[in-house]
């Protein structure tokens, strides 16, 4: 069960054999703001983050129990943004192009199409889904679209790029009498 942080939410449980009496967690810890009722509906409005985790779920009545395992993840939506939508580079400077993020950071990303060269695509703690790097090749400016996704949802934002040359310096000298 994938849940999203800060939304009200209802797992419902339904016993095919006798009626449930009383029910508890016996593996796993379920989100702040969850709670696991004696019908075994789990509900109530995750305020925190988890990843996949197992949870082992124990249902009994007077005479018989019975124990349920299921997965469960709360996770935000996420936004991704960058503070340009156009960017001219310097061939052989580097350069770091990192988005911003409303929501929870995401854990995968793409690009399309393949950037120029010498450039890439990170995706570390500290620079997600980051563009980095030293363009080698000149090139014209081009449309380029991140994907980025978490357990929640996948956004994907357009960039404008293009690899300039930088010109050579050229100086002058004024005519001056000595």
């Amino acid at each position: 069960y994938l849940i999203e942080k800060n939304v009200a939410s209802v797992i419902s449980a339904v016993s095919t054999g006798g009626p449930i009496t009383s029910c508890s967690l016996v593996k796993g810890a379920l989100p702040s703001g969850m709670t696991i009722k004696n019908n075994c509906i789990i509900q109530g409005t995750p305020t925190s983050n988890i990843g996949w985790t197992d949870l082992s779920i124990r249902a009994a009545n007077s005479t018989r129990a019975f124990t349920k395992s299921i997965k469960l993840a709360a996770q935000a939506r996420h936004t991704t943004t960058l503070s340009k939508s156009y960017y001219g580079l310097w061939r052989g400077q580097e350069v770091e192009i990192i988005p911003a993020y409303t929501g929870d950071l995401p854990h995968k990303c793409s690009i399309t199409p393949e950037l120029p060269s010498g450039l890439s695509l990170v995706n570390e703690a500290s620079r997600r889904c980051a563009i980095v790097g030293s363009p080698s090749v000149a090139s014209s400016r081009r449309t380029y679209k991140i994907t980025t996704t978490n357990l929640m949802n996948s956004n994907t934002v357009s960039v404008d790029l293009a690899v300039l040359v930088q010109p050579a310096p050229v100086i002058s000298y004024s005519t001056r009498y000595v």
